[in-house]
């Protein structure tokens, strides 16, 4: 079972940063491990676990994004420093970033306000496991997400965001939370549909599911049995980081082809999952 769980983590954490659902194929790999005997017939997933696996994703996402991480410190920096310290009045361009500022944490707040209950009825819902067919679903949705990058063209935008856009994307979220589809993929393709760029569409993605990670992470530390220390040995931790390595890998090939308008071809690997969950 050892060998199994770490199969798993390293699914998990590289998966993460590729949209085709991780959470799909972990629950694949559960499946073909309790019907091949490498996990107890009654397996279900320990919550804290789950939510341990978060921990390497908060790291990628940091080193990843870290010089747009710096900046916007640095300049929230300089203007608090002006207007508190120097007393200055703050400039047109100031007042107009810092209200790009709030907008975006509004933004935040209502997709995962949005998101929050769905996954926790889910959570009571599915609690025996999910269904062949709901998973089925999910790799469609995640399919058709990335097929959708290719075909819906961008509107030209008159405003920053809105809280339309964010209940849009929350909704989009609300779905991966039911289908187990790539949450992901289908934030981007729901941000892309209301007309923002690939980059933009990343950052909004992330910047939604970034709270939520480190809630769940800092619940599996609270949770984690005693008990589990033991799991933690030399192999896993230094497999759990080569797969956080190859994670961040996948996050730069990611943005390449998304990058250049090719992320919509990984839709045709969303053959694969739709296979195996055919013939589990």
């Amino acid at each position: 079972m050892y060998a199994m769980l770490l199969i798993i983590a390293v699914a998990q954490i590289i998966i993460e940063m590729i949209p085709v659902s991780s959470s799909g194929h972990v629950l694949l790999l559960e499946k073909y491990g309790i019907l091949y005997g490498y996990l107890p017939f009654d397996w279900i997933m320990p919550e804290w676990f789950e939510y341990l696996l978060n921990i390497p994703t908060i790291f990628v996402l940091i080193i990843f994004f870290w010089s747009e991480i710096w900046s916007l410190k640095r300049r929230f920096f300089i203007i608090t420093y002006d207007y508190l310290w120097k007393r200055k009045q703050l400039r047109w361009a100031q007042k107009k970033w810092l209200s790009m500022i709030f907008r975006l944490i509004g933004f935040i707040f209502i997709v995962d306000i949005l998101t929050v209950g769905p996954y926790f009825i889910c959570k009571k819902i599915f609690i025996s496991g999910v269904y062949n067919w709901q998973q089925g679903i999910g790799f469609l949705l995640t399919a058709s997400a990335l097929f959708s990058l290719a075909v819906i063209h961008k509107k030209k935008r008159a405003t920053w965001c809105s809280a339309y856009d964010a209940c849009m994307i929350g909704l989009s979220q609300v779905l991966a939370v039911i289908f187990k589809c790539s949450r992901f993929g289908i934030t981007l393709a729901a941000a892309h549909a209301l007309g923002f760029s690939f980059r933009r569409s990343v950052h909004f993605s992330f910047l939604t599911f970034f709270p939520l990670l480190l809630v769940a992470s800092l619940k599996g530390l609270i949770f984690m049995p005693s008990t589990a220390y033991h799991l933690f040995d030399t192999v896993f931790c230094s497999t759990i980081i080569l797969a956080a390595l190859i994670s961040y890998i996948a996050l730069h090939a990611v943005w390449w082809l998304g990058e250049r308008g090719y992320l919509w071809s990984l839709g045709f690997y969303m053959i694969v999952p739709l296979l195996a969950i055919i013939f589990l």
